[in-house]
């Protein structure tokens, strides 16, 4: 294990720490820490005297004002799939002790959730399914990968973007060229983002994508699930860049690092944003649909 290797992510770290704003979660990547004893002799010494707890989730109690809203559940994701029981250990211990060293001495990486999209829309899937039988819970996760905004993957979320900017340039008059001009734009970035998101598609995820996309155009109706999931994304694309989710300012937001100049922020506008208390007030609300009318 290489802690030096990272010793600029550990100070800026170290400073959050410090002001007790600094709180880590372990996964599947990093169940070292999942052993008190372990953090104690490895990591502590990171990040100074001030003690440092490791936890395998959180649970966010969010308040608007003195109104309470609801619950928001931090974990890795990895809970989703683990096997229960005595059968858990062998995985665990062959990840540890032969794939993980052999990864770092040929520096191959084989993000399986990444690239096979069954895996991946399955976890998915678990997830979403155990979440949405709670009230008032939000549950944000990683592990897959795959950016997820209110329960919707972001691609699906962008096919529908795309398709209702097309309804209103369509019924948009010739002469409001400033509106015609601003949807266009609009249509132009959603495209090329959907389209950047397919490109890194393995052939077997694209073949779902394409059969789901299909599906979906066919629909007459599109349904908004219980907006009670989301997804951080992938910190490890082959062009650096980074997605996460964000919470500040009332609200949550699903964000790309770095921005469209190469610099360390995240992109502007985020890739979805939304204020927290109308997704809370969404959970208890009846699902959304609408109907698509048929081009021309």
């Amino acid at each position: 294990m290489c802690l030096h290797c990272n010793d600029v992510s550990f100070s800026a770290e170290r400073m959050f720490h410090e002001q007790g704003r600094y709180f880590r979660l372990w996964g599947n990547h990093d169940d070292e820490w999942e052993h008190p004893k372990q953090v104690e002799t490895l990591l502590q010494k990171k990040y100074g005297d001030k003690l440092l707890a490791v936890r395998e989730s959180m649970l966010l109690r969010v308040k608007d004002g003195k109104k309470r809203l609801g619950e928001i559940l931090l974990l890795h994701g990895h809970q989703g799939t683990q096997n229960e029981g005595e059968k858990n250990w062998l995985p665990k211990m062959a990840l540890r002790y032969l794939w993980r060293p052999f990864q770092q001495l040929t520096r191959l990486s084989c993000n399986t959730p990444a690239t096979d999209w069954e895996i991946r829309d399955h976890r998915d899937e678990l997830i979403y399914e155990w979440v949405s039988q709670k009230p008032n819970l939000l549950l944000i996760a990683g592990h897959t990968h795959a950016p997820v905004f209110t329960s919707r993957s972001h691609k699906l979320r962008l096919l529908e973007d795309i398709y209702m900017a097309r309804q209103l340039l369509g019924k948009t008059a010739e002469t409001q060229s400033r509106k015609r001009d601003n949807l266009q734009k609009k249509l132009a970035e959603l495209s090329a983002e959907l389209v950047w998101l397919e490109r890194k598609m393995s052939e077997g995820e694209w073949s779902k994508w394409d059969m789901e996309k299909q599906a979906w155009l066919e629909k007459g109706e599109i349904k908004d699930p219980k907006p009670c999931y989301f997804n951080t994304g992938c910190c490890s694309f082959s062009d650096a860049k980074i997605t996460g989710i964000e919470i500040a300012d009332g609200d949550i937001r699903l964000v790309r690092w770095p921005d469209y100049d190469g610099k360390p922020h995240p992109t502007t506008p985020p890739l979805r944003q939304e204020a927290l208390r109308t997704v809370f007030k969404k959970l208890n609300a009846t699902p959304r649909k609408v109907t698509k009318q048929k081009d021309g």
